[in-house]
């Protein structure tokens, strides 16, 4: 079975959530490795030792300290449930100014921010990558809780984003104005704006937004789940944006207010409160197909026409009260998207294939919405094996990880369940031996991540 998405935080830790947020492992001994605490006390003080394409790692613990990012520079916890920077109230966690796009903050949980914008990070003409953290319980006066982008360009994926605010402005979860974020596969919920965008608002920007699961957030005037805002434009594709309050003026799902357009394509806009589920204001205009657009109140488009494509159905997530927006194998999302959507994300939120089953016809289509029904665990290891075919690894290695692969699918072309999950621990066990010598970091959690949720749908 699939696992549940339970969104429960605290401000201590977080557990139950099935995104992937992997620990990291141990670090081998690199000239470029800087060690926290065992070379230096604090996460600051590491970074201003390190020098470009170094990476700090950061032993699991709770870090009382506010730090600021360095160009070239990979700052490492062990995982976000282990790894906590607590800051100290009084300015965002995490800063970044002229910082490039070969940095990287990964691994965290960031918590206790307090600014006048940025509460959780502050992105100022600045280009990092943002990535498997949770940023949970910041604030902000005016704009962005959990982040604020001024400027930059950002890749933000793979975080946790909730229980975020700001006070007075715009931008409860992630903020951004004036600049090009790069926004997926985020769990971005229960985050609440005053003003404009409770989840997501961008101003001034250019933005694509993917295989997100947009929930629970508010906004007390407009735009509660996204909302692009003053000669925006974005490309919303494949998200899921469930159960949002857009407040006032309404805009429940997404919305779009002042010379603004956006491309939305692929997504799930289901139980949110406003004017509409996708609404548009005061010159804006979408390119909009391909959705399904449901039970929002007051209407399901405002200021804007459904795609020809679009559906009217309920999803049928598997228990969207308990925080689990998987389709169920029923779901009328599932292969009803369209292949050719612009920025169309090559996985789903959880690292899972697109575009693996068929219609009716037999053509592999894409399913809406954040998420992509899970094919059968021969088929996804058949992709598995032409992933690692794709990495270029030693030939010796890759044959071993592959002959493993293949013993799993003969297994269960037997029927013999217990003994392919054998097989897949075997390969996840040597993926982790050859982590950092003969299969780099990234690659080896992307693979054990794949056989994990293989294993856990036998």
């Amino acid at each position: 079975m699939k696992r549940s998405l339970v969104i429960c935080l605290t401000v201590v830790l977080v557990m139950g959530l099935s995104i992937v947020l992997l620990p990291a492992q141990p670090a081998m001994a690199n000239p470029g490795d800087i060690h926290v605490p065992g070379d230096y006390p604090t996460i600051q003080q590491a970074i201003d030792a390190a020098a470009p394409g170094d990476t700090v790692h950061v032993a699991a613990g709770i870090y009382n300290e506010n730090i600021t990012l360095k160009s070239g520079v990979i700052v490492k916890g062990v995982g976000p449930a282990v790894t906590m920077i607590y800051g100290d109230g009084s300015a965002s966690v995490v800063y970044a100014e002229n910082v490039d796009s070969a940095a990287k903050l990964d691994g965290f949980t960031i918590t206790n921010g307090h600014a006048s914008s940025g509460g959780g990070i502050y992105l100022f003409y600045s280009d990092p990558i943002i990535s498997n953290n949770i940023i949970t319980g910041n604030s902000a006066t005016e704009h962005g809780g959990g982040i604020h982008a001024w400027h930059s360009s950002p890749t933000i994926s793979n975080n946790i984003i909730t229980d975020n605010s700001a006070d007075i402005y715009t931008g409860g979860g992630i903020d951004a104005w004036h600049s090009s974020p790069t926004i997926s596969n985020n769990i971005i919920a229960d985050n609440r704006a005053p003003n404009y965008g409770g989840g997501i608002c961008t101003l001034y920007s250019t933005s694509t937004i993917s295989n997100n699961i947009i929930t629970g957030n508010s906004a007390d005037w407009l735009g509660g789940g996204i909302i692009v805002v003053n000669s925006s434009s974005a490309t919303i594709i494949n998200n899921t944006v469930a159960a949002n309050s857009g407040g006032d003026w309404g805009g429940g799902g997404i919305a779009a207010m002042g010379d603004c357009s956006a491309i939305i394509i692929n997504n799930i806009v289901t139980g949110n409160i406003g004017d509409g589920g996708i609404c548009a204001y005061y010159n804006s205009s979408f390119s909009i197909d391909y959705n399904d657009v449901w039970n929002n109140s007051f209407s399901n488009y405002d200021g804007c026409s459904a795609g020809p494509n679009d559906i009217y159905e309920n999803p049928l997530f598997v228990n969207p009260s308990a925080g689990d927006y998987h389709l169920q194998s029923v779901s009328p999302c599932i292969d009803a998207g369209w292949n050719d959507a612009p920025s169309l994300p090559a996985t789903d939120f959880e690292g899972d294939p697109r575009i693996v089953d068929g219609d009716d016809d037999g053509e592999a289509v894409v399913d809406m919405g954040a998420d992509e029904e899970m094919v059968s665990a021969i088929e996804a290891i058949q992709a598995l094996i032409s992933a690692i075919e794709d990495l270029n690894l030693p030939h010796g290695t890759e044959n071993s990880l592959i002959s493993k692969l293949e013993n799993a699918i003969d297994s269960l072309d037997r029927g013999q369940e217990n003994a392919a999950i054998n097989k897949l621990n075997a390969f996840i066990n040597q993926v982790g031996a050859q982590r950092s010598k003969k299969i780099a970091d990234e690659q080896a959690d992307e693979l054990i991540a794949r056989a994990q949720r293989i294993i856990d749908n036998i």
